[in-house]
């Protein structure tokens, strides 16, 4: 009962990676809903929870700029691609607590424990804007990036080309 595969890739000629940019999200302002934030980032394909970097996003107040450190993503885009941002998640509310709490019991018995101890809820969408730039060296800036509960600030330098 072994089971074994060999994989070989190889390619014929050589693909530069095209322009490098370095994007940088420097920080997050609530703007609207306060509370536990659960938010993540989408850079061109590389994910990132930013809770988890910058824990005052876990707990905020309206108004409040929260740096996220760390959060710095190298980028290589060829002529035909684009540079993405997008930053998305929602407002924990008491549902989260339950997360992984009510194993063993019917359904039946979960969704009566779910509705005794947060009622009719689940958490807030905060939404989220999908932001590209072009990948010519020109796009390197600062930016800010607004969605209905939050504005989140950009900053994309050009490195280099192929």
């Amino acid at each position: 009962g072994i089971y074994a595969r060999s994989l070989q890739f190889a390619w014929d000629r050589f693909n530069s990676p095209g322009n490098h940019f370095q994007v940088q999200i420097s920080s997050v302002q609530v703007t609207h809903t306060s509370g536990a934030w659960q938010i993540w980032a989408d850079v061109s394909g590389q994910w990132t929870y930013l809770s988890g970097l910058a824990q005052g996003l876990l707990n905020n107040q309206n108004g409040q700029v929260i740096s996220i450190p760390g959060a710095t993503y190298d980028v290589y885009v060829q002529s035909t691609d684009t540079i993405s941002i997008y930053v998305q998640g929602y407002q924990a509310e008491c549902i989260d607590s339950l997360f992984g709490q009510l194993f063993g019991q019917t359904s039946y018995d979960a969704g009566l424990a779910l509705i005794e101890k947060c009622g009719f809820t689940d958490n807030t969408d905060l939404g989220g804007t999908p932001f590209t730039l072009p990948p010519v060296p020109g796009s390197a800036g600062q930016y800010q990036i607004t969605s209905p509960n939050f504005q989140v600030q950009v900053n994309v330098t050009y490195v280099s080309s192929p």
